[in-house]
């Protein structure tokens, strides 16, 4: 009787650890950390810039240099995003920059201004989240840094 609880707790275990089922659980717990960023990247730039303006910094920031490449991480054509990014290079945040080797190709980079905006924005997003992430003992986040970690190297972000 003994084995059978044993293979029945193995079973359980290997169940709860299944690539479907730690699917399913990222899918539920990623949308509340996800609104948890945005509300804090919110506070973080009002009265500065809007959200999704906050968004495209980021984008850049983050090495996605053209208009189409950041429209379709937004989901967006590619029309509604250049207005977007121009309203940006006029408030200076933004330069658009003609590539090197393609003079056709316009690559955007964040001025002075739009990097500074950007680094405080996020430090102060930065500062919120740690002061979540501190309810969480040594060991915990180790074990979620680490997840993380493995988390990045298997969903790849798209660069554009």
């Amino acid at each position: 009787m003994h084995w059978l609880i044993y293979s029945i707790a193995i079973y359980i275990k290997s169940y709860m650890n299944s690539p479907l089922t730690i699917a399913k659980r990222l899918l539920e717990v990623i949308p509340p950390i996800v609104q948890k960023i945005r509300s804090e990247a919110r506070l973080a730039v009002k009265g500065k810039i809007t959200l999704p303006q906050f968004r495209i910094l980021s984008n850049i920031s983050q090495g996605i240099k053209t208009v189409g490449g950041i429209a379709e991480v937004h989901g967006v054509a590619q029309p509604t995003m250049s207005k977007m990014v121009d309203g940006l290079v006029k408030r200076g945040m933004i330069k658009r920059i003609a590539d090197k080797d393609d003079r056709r190709q316009i690559n955007l980079a964040l001025s002075k201004k739009g990097a500074d905006l950007y680094r405080q924005s996020l430090k102060s997003i930065q500062l919120q989240l740690s002061k979540a992430l501190s309810e969480l003992n040594l060991t915990e986040r180790n074990s979620l840094a680490k997840t993380l970690d493995q988390l990045s190297l298997i969903l790849p972000r798209k660069r554009g």
